[in-house]
C-alpha cells in the first residue's frame, strides 16, 4: 500500500483525529520557523549591535508592530517561548499519535475479526484458522504502518521549513546545498525497496508458522500418541529459523541506514561551514542560522528515508490486512428480508442440488420433508451428503440449484439471523470454552436464563447429577477445550446449552458417535423426550440413537434412496439393512 493510500484510508476512518493531528503538525512547523528566524535578530545584537540585515529588520518589524521595543532581552525571550511552546505542542503531538496508533490497531483487529464474522461461512470456511489468527495479529503491525505515515508526512513538513528559511536569505548557496545533501541522501531511498521484498517474504513465513503453531498444538495429543515429538519441533524450527533470517536481513537493511544518520549529517555541516565561511565570508548570524537550518533539513532528509524504509517494512502486513477486510466484506452474508415468527408446518427440499467444487456433487437433486413437532433422522455412509443438508438447513450454504422451504416460503427470503435464533445446534465434537460449567451452558452471552431454567435444560440433558458431583458444581471451571470432562459429559453439556435456548429445532450431527453406550443411552432419552416438545433432526451413524424417529432417510450417491420409519426401512431398504447388521440389529 502506497503512504499516500494508508493515509487516505486514515482520514476515511477517523477523519476528526486525523484531521486534528495534521493541522498540530502545521502548527508545529510554524512555531519550527519562528523559532528559526527568531535567531538571527539575536545573533545580530549580540555580536555586532549596530549591524542589521533583512531578517533582522523584518522581525523588529513584526516586535513594534505588536507594541514589544526590539531589544536583546527581547528577542532571548522571542526565543525561549517559542522554544517552550515548541515543546509542549511536540509532546502533544507524541501522545496524540501514540493514541492514533493505538487507535487504528484496534480499527484494524476488530474490524477485521467483524468482517470475517458476518462473510458467509464458504468464505470463513475457506481459511486455515493459523492464518485467521495470524491476520488478526498482523493487524497490530499494519497499525504501525500509520504512524509511520504520518511520520514520514512531519518530516516532509520539516523539510519544507528548513529548506524555506535559508531559501530567503541565499537562493544559490540553499539550492546548492540541497543538491548536496540530496546526493549523499538519494542512494538511501534504494534500500526501500529490498527492505519490502524481505518484508513481505517474512509475512508470508509467518502466516505458515502461526498455521503450524496452531495445528500442533490442537493435535498435540496425536502427536505424543504417534512418538512424532522430533518432526514437529523441527518443522517449528524451520519456520523459526526461515523467520529469523527474514529478521536479520531487514534489521540490517533497516539498522545500516539510521547508523548512517550521523555520519552523514556531520558531512554535509563541515561542508556547508567550509562553503559558506570560507568561501563566501557570509555575516555570522546569517550563517548560523543558514547552517542550522541546512544540518536540520539534512536531518530531517534523512529521517523521511528512515521512516519510508521503516514503513516499508509493516506496509506488506497492512497490504494483507486490508486485503482480508475486503475479501470479507465483499463475502458478507446476503439475507432476506422476512422476519421468522417460528416454524408452523415443517421444512422441505425441492430438487436441491449442492457441490463444494464445481463437478463434484454431493447432493443431487434430493427432495425430501421434515415436519415440525417430529423427529427426523438422516443415515447413509461417509461423504453422502448428511452434514450438508444440516448445513443447508442452518443456512451457512445456499444450494446451487433448487429450494429449500421454511413452511413453503424459500429459506433465502428470510432473516437469517431470525431463523438461526430458533435452532440449536450440537456438533459431532462438543465445543466447550475455558470457563465454568454454567458460562458455557449461557453461551453465547446474548442467552439470558434463571438458575430453575439452567437446572432444567441440564436435567433435560441428563448432565445435572454429574454437575452436582463436580468440585464446584456448575461453577466447575472445564477446562481448554473443555479437557477435564469426559467426552459424554462435554457432548451433555453442549446438549443443555442448546435447551436453555429454548430452539424450535434442534439438530445434532453425530453427536452421539464418540460417546460410550451409558452416555449415548442417556443423549438418546433425552432426544426422545425432547422429540415430544420440538423439532429434532438428527444425523447418525449409531442406528440406536433414532431408533424411534418419525422418518429416517438414507442417502446414496447424493440421493435419498429410501425414506420411513426403523422397522419400514428395515424390511424394505438393502442399504439400510446393511447397515442394522453392521451394528447387530436387525431384526
Amino acid at each position: 500500500m502506497r503512504i499516500t493510500s494508508a493515509l487516505k484510508y486514515s482520514f476515511k476512518v477517523k477523519p476528526v483525529f486525523s484531521t486534528a493531528i495534521f493541522l498540530l503538525l502545521v502548527l508545529q512547523m510554524a512555531l519550527e520557523c519562528t523559532n528559526i528566524v527568531s535567531l538571527v535578530p539575536l545573533f545580530d545584537m549580540m555580536l555586532h549591535p549596530e549591524k542589521t540585515n533583512a531578517v533582522t529588520e523584518a522581525v523588529t518589524k513584526v516586535l513594534s508592530y505588536i507594541g514589544i521595543a526590539p531589544s536583546l532581552p527581547a528577542f532571548i525571550v522571542l526565543v525561549g517561548i517559542t522554544t517552550t511552546v515548541k515543546f509542549i505542542s511536540q509532546f502533544i503531538i507524541y501522545a496524540l499519535l501514540s493514541k492514533y496508533q493505538r487507535s487504528m490497531d484496534i480499527h484494524l483487529s476488530v474490524g477485521l475479526y467483524e468482517k470475517l464474522f458476518f462473510s458467509n461461512w464458504a468464505y470463513f470456511a475457506n481459511h486455515k484458522v493459523g492464518s485467521l489468527v495470524e491476520m488478526i495479529q498482523k493487524c497490530h503491525v499494519g497499525g504501525s504502518a500509520f504512524l509511520h505515515a504520518v511520520k514520514i508526512c512531519n518530516n516532509a513538513l520539516c523539510v519544507g521549513v528548513f529548506i524555506l528559511v535559508p531559501l530567503t536569505i541565499s537562493i544559490k548557496i540553499t539550492l546548492g546545498c540541497i543538491v548536496l545533501g540530496g546526493l549523499l541522501v538519494a542512494p538511501l531511498f534504494l534500500t526501500g525497496r529490498s527492505v519490502r521484498r524481505i518484508a513481505k517474504t517474512k509475512e508470508l513465513i509467518q502466516s505458515d508458522w502461526a498455521q503450524h503453531l496452531v495445528e500442533s498444538f490442537a493435535a498435540a495429543k496425536m502427536v505424543f500418541a504417534y512418538a512424532s515429538n522430533k518432526p514437529t519441533i523441527k518443522k517449528f524450527d524451520d519456520f523459526a529459523n526461515r523467520h529469523r533470517s527474514k529478521l536479520f536481513q531487514q534489521d540490517i537493511w533497516s539498522g545500516g541506514t539510521s547508523l548512517l544518520s550521523e555520519p552523514l549529517v556531520i558531512l554535509f555541516v563541515l561542508l556547508i561551514i567550509y562553503v559558506v565561511f570560507y568561501r563566501i565570508g557570509m555575516d555570522l548570524g546569517l550563517m548560523v542560522v543558514i547552517i542550522y537550518s541546512l544540518q536540520k533539513l539534512m536531518l530531517y532528509s534523512h529521517r523521511c528515508v528512515e521512516t519510508y524504509n521503516q514503513y516499508q517494512a509493516v506496509a506488506p502486513a497492512l497490504e494483507m490486512v486490508v486485503a482480508e477486510s475486503t475479501k470479507a466484506q465483499s463475502a458478507y452474508e446476503s439475507n432476506g428480508n422476512l422476519e421468522c415468527a417460528g416454524l408452523k408446518e415443517g421444512i422441505g427440499f425441492a430438487d436441491v442440488e449442492f457441490a463444494y467444487v464445481t463437478g463434484h456433487t454431493i447432493l443431487n437433486a434430493v427432495n425430501l420433508e421434515i415436519r415440525k413437532g417430529e423427529m427426523t433422522a438422516f443415515v447413509g455412509a461417509s461423504g453422502e451428503g448428511k452434514t450438508t443438508i444440516l448445513d443447508l438447513i442452518i443456512g451457512l450454504y445456499k444450494p446451487d440449484r433448487g429450494r429449500i422451504l421454511i413452511d413453503g416460503i424459500d429459506l433465502q427470503d428470510y432473516d437469517v439471523k431470525s431463523w438461526r435464533n430458533k435452532l440449536g445446534y450440537i456438533l459431532q465434537e462438543s465445543i466447550l470454552f475455558n470457563d465454568t460449567i454454567r458460562e458455557n451452558i449461557l453461551w453465547p452471552n446474548t442467552i439470558t436464563a434463571s438458575e430453575h431454567e439452567i437446572v432444567e435444560a441440564a436435567k433435560l440433558a441428563n448432565a445435572h447429577d454429574f454437575i452436582q458431583g463436580c468440585s464446584d458444581g456448575y461453577e466447575t471451571v472445564v477446562g481448554d477445550r473443555g479437557v477435564r470432562l469426559s467426552e459424554g459429559q462435554r457432548q451433555r453439556i453442549a446438549l443443555a446449552r442448546a435447551i436453555v435456548k429454548k430452539p424450535e429445532i434442534l439438530i445434532l450431527d453425530e453427536a452421539t458417535s464418540a460417546l460410550d453406550s451409558e452416555s449415548e443411552s442417556m443423549i438418546q432419552e433425552s432426544l426422545d423426550q425432547l422429540a415430544r416438545e420440538i423439532t429434532v433432526i438428527v444425523v447418525a451413524h449409531r442406528l440406536s440413537t433414532i431408533r424411534s424417529a418419525s422418518k429416517i432417510y438414507v442417502l446414496e450417491n447424493g440421493q435419498v434412496s429410501g425414506a420411513g420409519t426403523f422397522e419400514e426401512l428395515q424390511k424394505e431398504n438393502v442399504i439400510f439393512q446393511r447397515f442394522t447388521d453392521l451394528q447387530g440389529m436387525r431384526n
